[in-house]
């Protein structure tokens, strides 16, 4: 019995039900084994060690941790939609839009979508953070500010060492892996399926972004992360090729990890975050919506002269 392509004639719900398993799977295997080797390496035990002690992390802990993710984003993010294309398909990567490759200038222009954003993301990021649940939700919120402040004292702690080679390991850690699976994931098997079930290419895009940004656990920055997935989904719509919003993704993720790095090291004497945030920003605000708004037509127009995606 030939196993590749052998569940292509599966309605869609029972592949999201079989990418679910694959996800449980090996999410699960592998981070017990990347918590298995950070005990190993490390000697330390990154569940509870990592578990927040007024938010000082020894250095062995945040090694373990890097290892720990490393094996997580890989059981969870490249090797579900591998298999799920193996599975689905019988042109595994052209199921996954990775046989195409985008022309130089589509690369150009979408660096330049993600340099000229910034002060809306930045300021989409101000706005979410203001937010605030009800006051019977009052518990709930504490909560999320209690994960967000974890994951902000891990960040930091990633940055300790400002060394070039921990640079290296953050990008490939916090950029590479990321951009690489998780397109994979949503962009290349989730819109995928979603278009197969709702035969709209919008509606597939906006419900994969959702769940992107939702699947990210930082609640405060929900919409900024929901706006960039759905950019992501255009891109691969508009182009045919996955490589693009792997680009994209990268290109982001990257950025942040050396703006990081520069901060930690004292030598960036501005707060990127900070680009388009403020009270008195508004003119550079309006210019970043305008040129983003134009970038982002641009490369609708440059894909619309190659082949692009049908509805799913």
């Amino acid at each position: 019995m030939q196993i590749k392509g052998s569940l292509g004639a599966h309605p869609p719900y029972n592949k999201f039900l079989i990418v679910v398993g694959l996800l449980m799977i090996f999410g699960g295997l592998f981070t017990v084994l990347g918590g298995v080797m950070a005990n190993a390496i490390y000697g330390v035990d990154v569940v509870s060690d990592a578990a927040f002690q007024g938010g000082a992390i020894a250095p062995e802990v945040v090694a373990g941790f890097k290892l720990m993710q490393a094996f997580m984003s890989l059981g969870m993010f490249i090797l579900p939609p591998l298999m799920a294309a193996w599975l689905f398909a019988t042109a595994p990567l052209e199921f996954l839009y990775l046989k195409k490759y985008p022309d130089y200038l589509s690369g150009v222009l979408t660096a330049a979508l993600l340099i000229v954003a910034i002060p809306m993301i930045n300021w989409m990021v101000e706005v979410n953070g203001q937010m605030h649940l009800p006051a019977s939700l009052q518990s709930v919120e504490e909560w999320m500010k209690l994960k967000e402040q974890q994951a902000a004292d891990m960040t930091t702690a990633f940055f300790e060492d400002v060394s070039w080679n921990a640079l290296w390991v953050n990008l490939i850690i916090m950029a590479v892996i990321p951009a690489i699976g998780e397109e994979l994931l949503f962009r290349g098997v989730i819109q995928r399926l979603f278009g197969e079930l709702t035969n709209s290419r919008h509606l597939s895009i906006v419900l994969t972004a959702v769940l992107f940004s939702a699947l990210h656990m930082q609640f405060f920055g929900f919409f900024p992360r929901f706006m960039l997935g759905v950019a992501f989904g255009y891109l691969l719509v508009w182009s045919g090729s996955l490589w693009l919003p792997i680009l994209a993704h990268f290109i982001n993720n990257a950025g942040a990890v050396v703006f990081a790095w520069l901060s930690a090291r004292g030598e960036l004497p501005f707060d990127p975050n900070k680009i388009g945030a403020g009270d008195s920003d508004a003119f550079l605000l309006i210019l970043s919506i305008g040129m983003t708004s134009l970038v982002f037509y641009l490369i609708k127009r440059k894909s619309a002269e190659s082949d692009s995606l049908p509805l799913h």
